[in-house]
């Protein structure tokens, strides 16, 4: 081999080494995109190289080798924006499992000899563009993590590419594969002076250890409804069907202003029998004492009769009293409080079922419902922050005043313990009936033992741990 010979393969190696030197030294995408276009021709010479990126399933080809612009409507860049992602799904590169084996055992680039009838033109192209056409030997090199693909290069020409020519552009695209995983890296941590992701991971575990050991008041949230503490129930006077409903719920009523009407049907002809019984006993008590005046022995059946009417009067009374009271009035005044019209109107009641209540609303105070699984240890006076449905941003303050001494089921079946509490502005809560979420405070503890709480019972009642 001539000495001639040799000092150019040698240039041409420096050369080469030079190119990856200049490459290590970019920072940024496009420095390296427009680094790689402009100088690769030293290394091998290509008629169009360009440098692509892979971002969320689509080829943004960011750099052309002559260019200061890429014009992505064009049909060359668009014909090998098509080639590139139809290469890489037929080579099975947009899946993790595949890129992943690829990365462990032949490192982050592979380089693909592809050709003219590899381009994926356009359909209504009438005819290919010189690029296009120009576009015979081509050498797609794609570079990835461990994870997904990058990016990477394409170098086209009308001569064939040599075996040395595509181990250069692999070698090439092994380098560009490193720069970009480092790229990567950094945009996706924020913790950029942190060189390893298990110095992050420890850092994370020392600083939620630290956070376990906070100091904390043991707490408990239970849904929570405005109630009033003044409340009259307004009951049924006898067993009949509500015929009509005269007020709406959460409606401000007065005393005396009737809330609902009763059907009056039955009673009516209760009435009406009533006094047919008692016309017909006057009849036959008028009867029985004229023939006693002809027959003295009959003096036994006239007191008889005369009880009987008594008897019919008290019926009668007794049925008028009851039509006087198919209208229930309010006996005293406040809001009204009941579930729907359409719920109770038409419904049959028996004499003395709840149907509505009258409650006072300057008087309010707050209803809590806590679990029994829940509970804690907590003391009359403690603290209450309540949300109302409402008003999820407005905090509302309140103080126990009574606890249940056990649980009860509520009208779902939870079985739970009822604390009523005084609310510290009552003048803040729009209305009465209004429900949220109170989280009760008790007694001071760490963080640890607060968000734990409840799995160690679990466990415990799972184990039976202490018997």
């Amino acid at each position: 081999m001539s000495d001639k010979k040799v000092s150019k393969e040698v240039m041409h190696l420096v050369s080469f080494l030079s190119f990856l030197k200049q490459l290590r030294h970019k920072k940024s995408l496009d420095q390296i995109g427009f680094y790689i276009v402009n100088d690769l021709y030293n290394v091998v010479p290509y008629r169009q190289c360009l440098f692509w990126e892979y971002k969320a399933g689509k080829i943004h080809i960011s750099s052309a080798s002559g260019q200061l612009d890429v014009t992505t409507d064009s049909p060359y860049i668009q014909t090998v924006g098509r080639t590139i992602r139809q290469h890489i799904a037929s080579e099975n590169l947009n899946k993790k499992e595949v890129v992943s084996e690829l990365f462990d055992h032949q490192g982050g680039a592979k380089a693909f000899q592809l050709n003219k009838k590899d381009l994926k033109v356009r359909k209504d192209l009438e005819a290919p563009t010189e690029k296009i056409a120009t576009a015979e030997h081509i050498i797609l090199a794609v570079c990835y993590n461990e994870n997904q693909v990058l990016g990477g290069i394409w170098v086209d020409r009308t001569q064939p590419f040599s075996n040395v020519e595509m181990a250069l552009i692999e070698d090439t695209s092994d380098a560009l594969s490193e720069k970009l995983r480092y790229i990567y890296r950094s945009s996706l941590s924020p913790l950029k002076r942190l060189r390893s992701l298990k110095s992050v991971g420890g850092a994370i575990f020392l600083i939620l250890l630290a956070l376990m050991f906070l100091p904390v008041r043991l707490s408990v949230s239970a849904p929570a409804e405005v109630v009033s503490k003044d409340i009259h129930v307004i009951a049924s006077p006898y067993s009949g069907m509500i015929k009509d409903v005269m007020v709406e719920p959460n409606d401000n009523v007065t005393q005396g202003q009737t809330l609902f009407v009763l059907d009056r049907t039955e009673l009516e002809n209760e009435y009406a029998l009533a006094q047919q019984k008692l016309l017909t006993a006057r009849e036959k008590l008028e009867k029985t004492e004229r023939e006693f005046f002809r027959d003295p022995a009959r003096g036994n059946e006239v007191n008889v009769l005369r009880e009987q009417i008594k008897l019919r009067q008290l019926e009668l009374q007794y049925t008028k009293e009851l039509l006087e009271q198919s209208e229930i009035k309010a006996d005293r005044s406040g809001v009204v409080l009941f579930s729907d019209v359409n719920e109770i109107i038409g419904q049959p009641v028996q004499a003395g079922t709840r149907v509505m209540t009258i409650a006072d609303a300057s008087d309010l105070e707050l209803l809590v419902r806590i679990p029994s699984a829940s509970m804690i240890d907590l003391k009359r006076a403690s603290e209450i922050n309540f949300f109302l449905n409402i008003e999820p941003l407005k905090t509302h303050e309140a103080n126990i005043s009574t606890i249940s001494y056990m649980a009860s089921p509520d009208e779902d079946g939870l079985l739970s313990y009822k604390a009523r509490a005084n609310i510290k502005s009552p003048q803040d809560i729009p209305r009465i009936g209004l429900t949220g979420n109170a989280k009760l405070y008790g007694e001071d503890t760490i963080l640890l033992f607060n968000l734990f709480r409840r799995p160690l019972i679990a466990m415990r009642n799972l184990f039976g741990i202490g018997g």
